[in-house]
């Protein structure tokens, strides 16, 4: 075969696979949990309150730019109950609370879906995920 003719038919090949993969939005969907910041329902700007003493961070994340990124981290991880985003930082947070004396009437260990819910402290933007007040509780469609 020709050398222009092979070209040609390479070309057109990456051609097909440009606009393929153009048309394919290989992001991961953002959940409902998190799309509309103040009324989502994983994205109401409230938490279960903790103080730097008892929190049980997950994970704190300076590269997420965003908080619907940051509701979105939450979401993803099974053990995250409750996110917030402020100063660019991203802060996960598991339902086990540090430091144990904390207790339900002398019962149970409290954890951080049992403690009462308030506004964020450190920025803005919050939401609770996994309690039964969250967006992935029995109580939520999704």
């Amino acid at each position: 075969m020709n050398h222009k003719i092979l070209w040609a038919i390479f070309s057109s090949y990456l051609l097909a696979l440009a606009i393929f993969a153009d048309a394919h939005n290989y992001e991961t969907p953002i959940s409902d949990c998190c799309k509309i910041p103040g009324s989502s329902p994983g994205w109401k700007n409230e938490l279960h309150k903790l103080t730097y003493s008892n929190i049980n961070p997950l994970r704190v994340d300076k590269l997420i730019s965003t908080a619907q990124e940051c509701c979105q981290a939450c979401v993803e991880n099974q053990d995250c109950v409750q996110w917030s985003f402020g100063q660019n930082i991203c802060l996960l947070v598991g339902n086990s609370l540090l430091g144990q004396e904390l207790t339900n009437n002398g019962k149970l260990p409290l954890q951080t879906c049992d403690l009462p819910t308030g506004p964020p402290t450190k920025g803005p933007d919050a939401g609770i995920i996994r309690c039964s007040d969250g967006c992935k509780s029995k109580s939520h469609k999704f």
